[in-house]
């Protein structure tokens, strides 16, 4: 108590050197232990900040091993061992603290209107709650998001809050302005592009290297307008250069992207078995006839059947077992009408 009221009058005498240092005395547990309150009255004083306590911290005390004197951040750690939290809201233009029991920080905030920080703007120094915009640019917002909201649920205060719309590539974060500002920090270290650029020639040995690469552009294509639809952020396109003169396909991508790109060439690469062809005059039934019908028939397959009018035969080129099916039709189809 001695020591309390002793503080006291040093800042009704010196007000401005108290000011400038900021210290808030602490006695050792051998004098007994300090009462929360009297701890935050004298901290309120000396700097000249209104401090709310909440009930649940009445008769709440602190153990200190030594006597001395730390800084408002120092006793913000402090208090915070005690599962004490400190949050800082702005009245009328002052600064108000709120001291609160952690257990019922969340229920106390939790849904309160807070003052809102636009992308890029910066954030107050204090402990305030704060709803903050943190742009992502390039990264993909879905997975920053999950990333971010994994953090917030490892925080002991439950206070964190981050919200994201589909087609948008801005986060919303409300919490304590110091957490606000370490998940930006987080956001911007995941929020960069790939820097690496590697290059890949891919000699084709059965697949034609100009409709291979216009087959893979029109996949990256579409991969790319889904991903602005979703507001998924985008990594550089793949370029990809076809050499007609040696059949190889020149890839400059994303170290990232190649994987795929690899097992993509590798199952459009492959051999197509030359198709069988097969030749069978008609008796009774009209060619020309039988070609259209067996063409719409087989129009998905790789099959391709020309008629010859002079001799009424039907020249048919398929795999081998569509041909067979194919013959089997025909008995039926080649048969004598009464």
């Amino acid at each position: 108590m001695r020591t309390q009221l002793t503080y006291v009058l040093l800042l009704l005498l010196f007000p401005a050197l108290l000011s400038a240092q900021e210290k808030i005395p602490l006695r050792g547990s051998r004098d007994g232990p300090m009462k929360v309150e009297d701890v935050l009255d004298m901290a309120s004083q000396i700097i000249g900040q209104r401090i709310i306590i909440d009930p649940a911290l009445q008769g709440v005390s602190l153990q200190m091993l030594d006597d001395g004197s730390v800084t408002m951040d120092e006793l913000r750690a402090i208090l915070s061992m005690h599962d004490i939290e400190l949050v800082y809201q702005l009245v009328d233009g002052q600064t108000v603290i709120k001291a609160y029991l952690q257990r019922n920080l969340t229920n106390r905030e939790i849904g309160k209107v807070t003052r809102f920080f636009s992308a890029g703007a910066a954030l107050p120094a204090n402990n305030e709650i704060v709803t903050s915009v943190v742009e992502v640019r390039v990264a993909n917002v879905e997975q920053v998001f999950a990333q971010v909201r994994a953090l917030m649920s490892r925080d002991r205060d439950r206070l964190g809050n981050i919200l994201f719309a589909r087609g948008s590539t801005r986060l919303i974060i409300t919490d304590k302005a110091s957490h606000v500002a370490f998940y930006k920090q987080v956001i911007e270290a995941l929020d960069q592009l790939p820097t690496a650029l590697s290059m890949r020639v891919v000699a084709l040995q059965h697949a034609e290297v100009s409709e291979t690469a216009s087959l893979l552009r029109a996949m990256l294509n579409s991969r790319t307008v889904l991903q602005n639809e979703r507001g998924v952020g985008t990594t550089p396109q793949p370029q990809l250069l076809a050499d007609t003169r040696t059949n190889q396909l020149v890839i400059l991508a994303m170290a990232d992207d190649l994987p795929a790109l690899n097992e993509i060439l590798a199952k459009l690469d492959i051999e197509v078995p030359s198709p069988d062809r097969y030749v069978v005059r008609l008796k009774h039934a009209s060619a020309a006839d039988l070609c259209n019908e067996l063409n719409e028939l087989y129009v998905y397959a790789a099959t391709r059947v020309v008629a010859s009018r002079r001799t009424n035969s039907l020249l048919i080129e398929a795999s081998p077992a569509a041909i067979e099916e194919i013959r089997e039709l025909l008995e039926v189809l080649d048969a004598a009408v009464d």
